[in-house]
């Protein structure tokens, strides 16, 4: 995903991976984009590479410093409720394996993490900090089997990018909440910085039962007028973890202190708030084609190895065991305004540089689509998978 990109309103349901990848998650092999409100359930996981970045939903989450606009993973959930695992041997987190002078808020991850050589952190396995680095208002239930270097609740492994100038500590790791009962692990694993101890709201173990009590998500203001507020996007209920509210663009949190009546200038946003609403039928666009079989989907997807135009996707499509063959995309791609539909059962056989639904997406939006039962094997020495 190129710094240009963005997915937002995304559901991906039971996919499985497994070969020797060099960067895989569910939704991108590697992030240079936001991906924002999306939910990946059950995954399935094997990378055998010792130098590879895996996460549930990306394998690297990095910033493009030829465009200067941080990455983010913003409002993200991954989670099994069956007896999925991820397994991995160089860099694994729930979120993402390696993330790089980027952006994690408002995620959580309660899966089942396993590393047999490397670095594990139930958020993200290696977090490299510069100025524009932080992890805010998450939490990770994850459990966690690792024979690793490192391994922490939060994160594995934290360290300074060469490129940073001048690191507050006390913004980049805040509001961060484990489950101390589940793993015998710290926050971060390895803290050569001591960004744990930076303020006493950086990052905390708690028992399920205080994790499930509204009072410990309390409002914090620290010397740099940093606020944080659990309930602005987490439905917070007594007896329950919390639960991701998706707010509005009118709604949102200033990452950069105080609560907004606009959207903060971050790079957050909601794809809607740049693009005009192409399935509005009050906003008649004649440039956008709209799929509702099968067949039309394939007309489009399956006739080359690129696609450039605005889709909506009309419909739920079962592609019925096919090998789906990737394509690279710019544009838009969404449901239509009534419902999120899914694409399922589909399998792709990694041959090429980069492998998904999508090889590479540049400028690109998607939007309220579901994928569901998905497999993708390895047949080479791949570098991005998702």
């Amino acid at each position: 995903m190129s710094s240009t990109s963005e997915v937002y309103n995304l559901s991906i349901a039971n996919a499985a991976f497994e070969g020797s990848f060099l960067n895989v998650g569910t939704v991108a092999g590697i992030c240079y984009g936001n991906i924002n409100k999306v939910v990946v359930e059950n995954p399935t996981i094997t990378n055998i590479r010792a130098s590879g970045n895996t996460g549930a939903v990306v394998g690297s989450l990095l910033t493009d410093k030829t465009v200067g606009t941080s990455a983010g993973i913003l409002r993200t959930g991954a989670y099994a409720t069956e007896s999925t695992e991820i397994t991995a041997k160089g860099k694994l987190g729930g979120l993402a394996g390696l993330v790089d002078s980027a952006i994690i808020h408002a995620c959580y991850t309660d899966l089942s993490l396993k590393n047999t050589a490397g670095i594990t952190g139930g958020l993200a396995g290696e977090v490299v900090v510069d100025d524009n680095t932080y992890l805010r208002e998450s939490y990770s239930i994850s459990k966690i089997q690792s024979t690793g270097t490192h391994a922490g609740n939060i994160i594995g492994k934290l360290s300074i990018s060469q490129n940073a100038n001048s690191i507050n500590q006390e913004l980049v790791l805040v509001g961060l909440y484990f489950n101390k009962s589940i793993n015998n692990y710290a926050g971060i694993g390895a803290d050569p910085y001591n960004f744990t101890t930076a303020t006493s709201f950086a990052i905390s173990g708690k028992t399920t039962a205080e994790l499930k009590t509204k009072a410990t998500y309390i409002y914090y203001i620290n010397s740099g007028n940093d606020v944080i507020y659990w309930d602005k996007v987490w439905s917070l209920v007594d007896g329950e973890y919390p639960a991701l509210t998706f707010v509005s663009k009118f709604d949102e949190i200033n990452l950069e202190g105080g609560s907004s009546s606009t959207a903060p200038d971050d790079g957050t946003q909601n794809p809607d708030i740049n693009n005009p609403d192409i399935t509005d039928p009050n906003k008649p666009n004649a440039n956008v084609t709209s799929i509702t079989t099968k067949q039309e989907l394939l007309n489009i997807f399956q006739t080359g190895n690129s696609v450039k135009g605005d889709y909506v996707l009309g419909s739920d499509i079962n592609l019925d065991g096919m090998v789906w063959n990737p394509v690279a995309f710019s544009g838009t791609f969404v449901s239509d305004s009534s419902t999120n539909h899914t694409i399922s059962n589909f399998k792709i056989e990694a041959t090429t540089l980069y492998s998904g639904f999508f090889s590479k997406l540049s400028s690109a939006t998607i939007t309220g689509i579901r994928f569901s039962n998905v497999a993708i094997t390895n047949n080479a020495t791949n570098e991005c998978i998702g």
